[in-house]
Order: structure tokens, then sequence, then C-alpha cells
């Protein structure tokens, strides 16, 4: 049961690094997107 805990600690590492990714990149894209559009007002 170990070896399941431990290969579920490591899936669920990764999705959460995933996610936090997932959501800075798009937080980053928001923030350029924003200001070109400020830019070309």
């Amino acid at each position: 049961m170990q070896l399941l805990r431990n290969l579920f600690n490591s899936v669920l590492h990764q999705l959460l690094h995933v996610a936090f990714y997932s959501v800075h990149t798009a937080t980053d894209v928001c923030d350029r997107l924003s200001g070109l559009w400020i830019f070309h007002q």
C-alpha cells in the first residue's frame, strides 16, 4: 500500500504543479492582453 500512496502523492504533486503553472501563465497572458488593449485605446 505504501507504493500506491507514494504514486498517488506523486500524481497529486504533478497536478498541483501543472495547475499552478497554468494559472500563472493565464494571469500573465491576461496582463499582456489588457496592456495591449489599454495601449491601443
